[in-house]
């Protein structure tokens, strides 16, 4: 086994017992798991069966009572599926779309309608990069939506910020999206209350 493996592992060991840690709330625990998820996205790895059995054992800590940590659960048990190298790099980006979708469906309804849009912008991906570092990249953005530590729309208004970013170093094609990103932050940085009109926004997108 070699150190960057036994180093995953024993980082993973240390997530799993925050599991345990009655003192920690479950979006931290849910955010530390967006945390190590990253480590088995890394292209190093050299066994997909390993990194495989890695989320399975994950989403063995996340077996709660409560229905939305059973819905993630099951997301977990998935996502070894974008680890198969015979699908498309687009397919697996579709994919991983559709279950990000998924991690929202109990929130807010504006949320579950902003978050439909993914399967949208999913289709601008630049190809010229690895679906394994759009993955990984994917899951910081989601990371913004659990930190505490700003008001529920400014999370919005992050995620939408490095998304941003992400268009505007893509292929000049992207430029006309990366503004209607633009405008959507505008929208969430004023805190409007027209939810339907933000929506309205997203449908042109």
């Amino acid at each position: 086994m070699s150190a960057p493996d036994l180093d995953k592992k024993t980082r993973l060991s240390d997530i799993i017992g925050m599991c345990f840690d009655k003192s920690i709330s479950p979006l931290d625990r849910i955010t530390r798991r967006f945390d190590i998820i990253r480590l088995y996205f890394d292209k190093s790895a050299p066994d997909c069966d390993n990194i495989t059995r890695r989320f399975d054992l994950e989403e063995l800590c996340f077996y709660k009572s409560t229905s939305h940590l059973d819905k993630i659960t099951r997301r977990f048990d998935i996502v070894g599926l974008y680890l198969d190298m015979l699908s498309p790099d687009l397919d697996n980006i579709t994919r991983l779309f559709h279950i990000i979708r998924l991690y929202f469906d109990k929130s807010t309804s504006h949320l579950d309608k902003i978050t439909r849009q993914f399967d949208t912008i999913r289709l601008y991906f630049d190809k010229s990069t690895s679906y394994l570092d759009k993955i990984t990249r994917l899951f910081d953005i989601i990371g913004l939506c659990f930190d505490k530590s700003t008001s529920h729309l400014n999370k919005i208004t992050r995620r939408f910020d490095i998304i941003i970013l992400y268009f505007a170093k893509s292929a000049p094609d992207f430029d006309n999206i990366t503004r209607r990103f633009d405008l959507v932050e505008l929208y969430f940085y004023k805190s409007t209350s027209h939810l339907d009109k933000i929506t309205r926004r997203f449908d042109i997108i």
